[in-house]
């Protein structure tokens, strides 16, 4: 998608919300290289945040961004992958977030997003086999990948699940070790790869959700997941 396209789609998309926004386009003044759009007030997070903002607030900001994120995968099912904490403006008086720069932003069919939940549900079941024949079905991995593939794609999509199916909650996201693991089992299984290229839509999807993992640990906030797992695989939920 087109930088401008996305910014245009968001900026209606949130006319009518209380929290976010995003700059009005200016389509007659842009052009392939330019984007030309309003200016808004207002300071990064980290900005924001290094102002020792009262933990209400700062998890208001967590929650709603989380709750964002599913909107965009779900509803939009248009993602701005990018995690940069510079991609947002906070405004206060009232308490605000303005969303910037969508040049890594990924459309999800919602045939991606329905194989993409079912690979999340056979993942959590363990089951090394059955998770790499999803996988191979979804078109994510090459049949020819070895066992050793297999077991590094089922890692990865486990440690996916874990903060939100995780009895220990609030899920801690200042966890260094939980940091660790995911990285080492992103690398680990991009560089197993033999036949198949990486899978760009799910590695970008999984870097945002670290990004706002990480977001959170930087609002030092708490925030129970669970009810977010049931928003995802409720059976009332329409994708």
């Amino acid at each position: 998608m087109h930088e401008i396209e996305v910014l245009d789609f968001v900026y209606k998309q949130t006319l009518d919300d209380s929290f976010f926004s995003a700059p009005k386009p200016y389509h007659d003044l842009s052009t392939e290289k330019v984007l030309a759009m309003e200016y808004c007030e207002g300071v990064t997070l980290n900005q924001w945040i290094q102002t020792n903002p009262g933990v209400g607030s700062r998890r208001i900001v967590g929650v709603k961004l989380l709750d964002h994120f599913v909107r965009e995968f779900l509803e939009w099912n248009v993602v701005q992958t990018d995690p940069n904490f510079g991609n947002f403006l906070v405004q206060e008086d009232p308490l605000k977030v303005i969303l910037l720069d969508f040049g890594s932003t990924l459309r999800y069919s919602k045939e991606f997003i329905d194989e993409y939940k079912k690979t999340i549900l056979v993942a959590q079941s363990g089951d090394v086999d059955k998770t790499f024949e999803q996988a191979v079905a979804f078109g994510l991995l090459d049949a020819r990948e070895g066992q050793d593939v297999r077991q590094h794609f089922l890692l990865m999509m486990q440690l996916s699940i874990e903060p939100f199916v995780s009895m220990d909650q609030p899920f801690d996201f200042s966890s260094l070790d939980y940091e660790r693991r995911s990285r080492a089992a992103v690398l680990n299984f991009t560089k197993s790869l033999k036949f198949s290229p990486p899978p760009r839509k799910i590695i970008f999807l999984h870097r945002k959700l670290g990004g706002l993992f990480n977001l959170m640990k930087r609002l030092d906030v708490q925030i129970d997941l669970r009810p977010y797992w049931q928003q995802i695989f409720s059976p009332d939920q329409k994708t």
